[in-house]
């Protein structure tokens, strides 16, 4: 339950209240069996908690970190970047085919709509928004760098943003890591 809540807190940050609702009535439902209805447990001393202490939490936490890093450098999740030109104005050419009105018929014939594509619109064109897979395997950080040329779609406080999240998520796994193996 701890582990799902902290891959996806960056996605559902009400995910931390379910799991506290959730483990609250777990610690007391678990404290009513071990009482009365459970027989005595063995004696297995404290490594397992010290182990879970140790090195499950540290590496959910890791794992919390990379994870929130590509979801923020993943936004907005829609795999669309607008057609520029190469000094930034929106790319007239692409829209030429599509300038006029259109009848939108939805894939079972039960609705209608009528679109009108004028001079001036913005165009979109496919681009992959996800650093998880990005073409050439994963790339790690998950920083502004690893966006294919002509294809950036992250604003520039979203850059700003993903490079401190990015690189402070390797400096977290890199410390972890080193503090794991000492």
């Amino acid at each position: 339950i701890l582990f799902l809540t902290l891959w996806y807190c960056s996605i559902y940050p009400a995910g931390f209240f379910l799991c506290a609702v959730t483990l609250f009535i777990n610690y007391f439902a678990e404290r009513f069996s071990l009482m009365r209805s459970w027989r005595p447990a063995p004696r297995l001393g404290s490594h397992i908690s010290t182990f879970s202490r140790r090195y499950f939490f540290t590496m959910a936490i890791s794992a919390m970190a990379v994870a929130s890093s590509y979801t923020w450098a993943g936004f907005p999740y829609d795999n669309l970047c607008e057609n520029t030109n190469a000094d930034g104005n929106a790319d007239d050419d692409t829209l030429q085919d599509y300038i006029g009105s259109w009848n939108v018929i939805s894939i079972d014939d039960s609705r209608s709509v009528s679109v009108t594509v004028s001079q001036g619109d913005p165009s979109y064109r496919f681009c992959q928004q996800s650093l998880w897979y990005y073409g050439k395997g994963m790339n790690f950080p998950a920083i502004p760098y690893w966006q294919t040329e002509g294809d950036e779609w992250m604003t520039e406080e979203q850059e700003h943003l993903t490079s401190f999240y990015g690189w402070t998520s390797f400096a977290l796994l890199l410390a972890v890591c080193l503090w794991i193996l000492r």
